[in-house]
């Protein structure tokens, strides 16, 4: 995940994580959260966010989300008694959704939220899928001040997800007015500037690595689009990279809004009968051209299969780009980044520690993932050549149109294996990197730990 330059996260680091994006209003949070949420798309990681201004349409740009609501932009008309099937369909089908709450009063937007996210926990302890809930203002749905069933559902959700694969990405403004016992589960912190004394002492209590001084001295010199990344022990000052998609919140200008991909026709009749009521879907366009669903849709479904397809060699392109920032990014430049070297040098053994426990997670999500998958690197853990898929299938004895409908991309996203970038349908894999992912273990050791791990799921 290409967060910003100098800070790559590799799926195991966020999936079922809470993560905290915080700042006041033009110190880059919001273009933070949606970066965040750019690189789950990209993973193929579904997501609902929970969008109360009606302002994350912008995403539909690029990626193919479904906005349910009550709003002229809604693809889908939602009321709460239909919010759980939704939900349901979400999670199994891996659709993302932005549910568009501008339109409903405080009382019915609750009611719709406490059924939409049961349904999502109940579906979730079932299917144990990754998923991530996003929610914006987050000060109206868990409030430190106050108690209420959704924000008790929402602090279990925060407890208890990671077992089931839901990860929640909490943004707002104010630190000082979320639910403390939900804010301080956040395993990963992106903490804006903030001015107001109280939400400073709640950033001093997020970051105990560092004396209140040096928390205060580093968010004072915080520019937009800055942050403080926090994970364990690890805290340093990170540059968010500019989103890829319209932001439809920004300050009105002469910018025009893009055109947005449609939802699939097919999908959402699917939709529609999973919610008991065909004559649900709206007829009326999303912002910048999100129009009915008719005969152009099909159309559509080409190009976004051939923008899929751009968008998986950009990532093999990225992931070299990527390996290049990470060796360029070992030694500390901030003041704050030596702060927290200096203490880690008396700490020798953090940087293993942290090592172990990203291959413990990378083993359990290939435990959980499909089976070709772990059949095909443990090959090339055997046998590291270069192979196209026509070898590949003729040395695993597996059926060479199935296998090319299912490739390995997962794997190479997660950097085990590479794929040449020639011209050619038929591009070679071999083994990825795995000092480079692991670079404070015994790579030969890690491989054999990979390679067991494969065979037992085979």
């Amino acid at each position: 995940m290409n967060i910003a330059e100098g800070l790559t996260l590799s799926p195991q680091d966020v999936i079922g994580e809470s993560i905290a994006v915080l700042g006041i209003k033009g110190s880059g949070k919001t273009n933070t959260s949606a970066v965040v949420i750019e690189e789950l798309a990209e993973l193929g990681i579904p997501v609902t966010i929970v969008d109360p201004e009606g302002e994350y349409y912008g995403l539909k740009e690029r990626y193919e989300f479904l906005i349910a609501g009550r709003g002229k932009s809604a693809e889908i008309q939602l009321e709460p008694e239909q919010a759980g099937a939704l939900a349901q369909f979400s999670l199994q089908q891996a659709v993302s959704v932005i549910l568009d709450m501008s339109n409903y009063d405080e009382e019915t937007g609750q009611r719709l939220l406490l059924s939409y996210l049961e349904s999502l926990f109940e579906a979730a302890s079932e299917l144990r899928k990754p998923y991530f809930l996003v929610i914006e203002e987050a000060h109206e749905y868990m409030p430190e001040r106050s108690a209420s069933p959704l924000r008790a559902l929402l602090k279990r959700l925060a407890l208890r997800g990671r077992k089931r694969g839901i990860g929640i990405i909490i943004v707002n403004q104010r630190s000082s007015n979320i639910a403390k016992d939900i804010l301080t589960q956040a395993g990963i912190m992106l903490l804006h500037r903030v001015a107001h004394s109280a939400d400073m002492t709640i950033y001093k209590d997020l970051i105990p690595v560092l004396t209140a001084k040096e928390v205060a001295e580093a968010v004072r010199g915080l520019s937009p689009g800055q942050c403080i990344y926090v994970r364990g022990d690890c805290v340093k000052v990170v540059q968010i990279r500019k989103r890829h998609t319209f932001h439809a919140g920004a300050t009105p200008g002469l910018h025009d809004t893009p055109k947005l991909r449609r939802i699939d026709a097919k999908l959402l009749r699917q939709l529609q009968k999973a919610m008991g009521d065909p004559a649900a879907a709206s007829r009326s366009a999303a912002p910048g051209g999100c129009g009915s669903i008719n005969v152009a849709a099909e159309k559509d479904e080409i190009i976004r299969r051939l923008k899929d397809q751009v968008a998986t060699l950009t990532n093999e392109i990225e992931n070299y780009r990527r390996e290049n920032v990470r060796l360029k990014a070992q030694q500390p430049t901030t003041k704050i980044e030596k702060l927290v070297a200096g203490r880690e040098q008396k700490a020798p053994g953090i940087a293993r520690q942290r090592q172990e426990e990203k291959l413990g997670k990378l083993l359990e999500f290939l435990g959980k993932g499909r089976r070709l998958n772990r059949i095909i690197l443990a090959h090339f853990l055997q046998h590291n050549s270069p192979t196209t898929i026509r070898q590949l299938a003729r040395k695993l004895a597996v059926d060479e149109n199935n296998l090319y409908k299912n490739q390995p991309l997962e794997l190479v996203r997660l950097g085990l294996l590479q794929r040449d970038d020639a011209e050619s349908v038929n591009k070679r894999y071999q083994l990825g990197d795995i000092q480079a992912l692991f670079p404070d273990l015994n790579s030969k050791q890690v491989c054999e730990r990979i390679l067991s791990s494969c065979l037992e799921g085979i």
